[in-house]
């Protein structure tokens, strides 16, 4: 029995990104349980379409069109006149947009934002989280952010809760790892090729590595659409003479093949959220290279399965990495054991359908019964 109230999922684009896909994540777990749920995005990209049609998720877009005021009062209106009955929403600017149509609807809906990073703007945040009173609740992917909110808006304190990422264990528990062995190791990065991501530092510590006599190649795989980034990265691989060794084969629809094709996932960034990238390695038991940053350690314990790095340094970056080549076969085995397990620790879809029916149930939102009758 499908429930006839409204929850609406509003994020800015189905554009390739982590927060877009778990936000479709997410609708597609509440439509397996029967909820009555709507995806609409701010923009009219159309890269997850697949993945919808896929889910039969009820998706609708705000176009493209127009400058930036006009643009937030399409947004704004649309919000309103699917008169929901819940909104969750991902992202900080998608979050103002419906917290704007919440207010404007003298609050007809719950509302529910999440925060999908550890970035610290303390302007900008001191503006956004007083904004967020506004919202029921606010979820956060990031137990540093999380810590951060609470100790410096202590009025959300009793709304911020953290919230793991939804990943689909049993897709990557088909990506198996180390069933014959592998001449040259096989380290993949997978993500945006900007900045935030630390790539320069890994072609240096891939270039360190192969200057001491390492058989190994780097594959990038994610959009390039910083440009000038991206040329940073090309310019310095050939600077390097690494043309042969680290290839960039742009973004990917098929990430089990890559998976699949992987020894050692590299994860180095400056600054991350909860990664989907590092979860879903995780799960399909791949050993990983990440940043010492309390997102990651939450994820990845040192040299159980993988190994943390100061992303700063491409040296530590290049020991990292060489601590893992160093390892026996045998050991390898032993850490991708050790992901598995964690993922199952972790990645349970119920355990987090359970954890969104207590914060449901704490908005006055609440879902009981297997006809999950919803009651305000």
């Amino acid at each position: 029995m499908v429930d006839n109230r409204k929850i609406l999922l509003v994020v800015g684009s189905i554009n390739q990104g982590g927060a877009e896909f778990q936000l479709l994540s997410l609708a597609r777990l509440l439509q397996s349980k029967d909820l009555n749920i709507e995806v609409l995005a701010l923009t009219d990209y159309d890269y997850f379409l697949p993945y919808i049609k896929d889910h039969k998720l009820t998706y609708s877009c705000v176009t493209n069109e127009g400058n930036s005021f006009q643009r937030l009062r399409r947004a704004v209106k649309q919000i309103n006149a699917k008169k929901p009955d819940l909104v969750i929403s991902y992202i900080k600017r998608v979050s103002q947009v419906a917290i704007f149509a919440r207010a404007l609807s003298a609050f007809r809906f719950k509302l529910i934002i999440s925060e999908r990073t550890s970035l610290l703007k303390p302007w900008h945040d001191l503006y956004y989280f007083n904004l967020a009173l506004l919202a029921n609740k606010i979820t956060v992917n990031s137990p540093s952010k999380l810590a951060y909110i609470n100790s410096r808006f202590p009025l959300l304190a009793k709304k911020a809760v953290f919230m793991p990422n939804i990943i689909d264990v049993k897709k990557f528990e088909q990506v198996h790892q180390h069933e014959a062995p592998h001449t040259t190791c096989r380290i993949t990065f997978v993500g945006r090729i900007s900045p935030e991501k630390n790539i320069l530092n890994l072609v240096r510590a891939i270039h360190l590595l192969v200057e001491k006599g390492y058989d190994i190649n780097l594959s990038l795989h994610g959009a390039g659409s910083n440009k000038s980034y991206l040329s940073e990265v090309t310019t310095l691989i050939n600077e390097l003479n690494l043309n042969n060794t680290i290839r960039y084969n742009g973004p990917t629809k098929d990430v089990l093949d890559v998976y699949n094709n992987t020894d050692l996932l590299c994860l180095v960034s400056f600054f991350e959220g909860f990664s989907n990238v590092l979860s879903e390695a995780i799960c399909a038991g791949i050993p990983v290279i990440a940043s010492d940053i309390e997102e990651n350690r939450f994820l990845v314990q040192e040299g159980i399965n993988g190994f943390l790095i100061d992303p700063n340094n491409y040296k530590s970056l290049a020991s990292g990495i060489e601590q893992f080549l160093l390892l026996t076969p045998f050991e390898r085995e032993i850490m991708a054991v050790n992901n598995r397990r964690k993922a199952l620790a972790v990645f349970d879809e119920e355990k987090v359908y359970q954890s969104y029916l207590d914060i449901f149930r704490k908005i006055g939102f609440s879902i009981s019964g297997k006809t999950n009758e919803i009651s305000l």
